[in-house]
């Protein structure tokens, strides 16, 4: 055994486990460099300053009409007072309550309800589904193509007789 303290011994595995890390697994040179394709290329535009790259102006005229906005809806001066403070927070009040007795659920879109088997459409469909199954799976019971399914495109593409 040797007289070497026990971290003397574990010190050389730990910098080889930390020199083991720094290995590129890609094999890759480094550092990768750019294309000069991609460094010499102007820079983009962004999908969101696209409008302002195209018409400054109609930026600025927009950027102004905001403003004008935003001042019309601004008060007149800041409230001071606590009968100001109080009607302030009154007519908040009052205008919280309407919003929040407006149903959300009216605005948003209509929630898509699945077609039930009793609509003739559907279990039109179902039915040639089915049975387009069922030849798939007895290959020598019908030597006809499957009818189509209703609002079917391209009976060729989708291997059924058109009606």
């Amino acid at each position: 055994m040797s007289s070497r303290p026990p971290i003397r011994r574990l010190a050389p595995l730990a910098a080889l486990a930390v020199l083991a890390g720094c290995g590129d697994p890609g094999g890759g040179d480094y550092p990768r460099l750019l294309p000069l394709s991609q460094l010499n290329a102007p820079p983009a535009v962004p999908a969101h300053a696209a409008e302002a790259a195209a018409d400054p102006a109609a930026v600025e005229t927009s950027l102004r009409a905001r403003q004008a906005a935003a001042r019309r809806h601004a008060p007149e001066s800041p409230v001071t007072g606590d009968a100001a403070l109080t009607a302030r927070a009154a007519a908040l009040r009052t205008r919280a309550g309407a919003l929040a007795a407006t149903d959300p659920a009216a605005a948003a879109a209509p929630t898509p309800t699945p077609a039930s088997e009793t609509d003739p459409e559907t279990a039109a469909r179902a039915e040639a589904l089915r049975q387009r199954a069922r030849d798939m799976l007895n290959p020598g019971a019908a030597d006809e193509l499957p009818p189509c399914p209703p609002g079917t495109a391209d009976p060729q593409a989708a291997g059924c007789a058109p009606d």
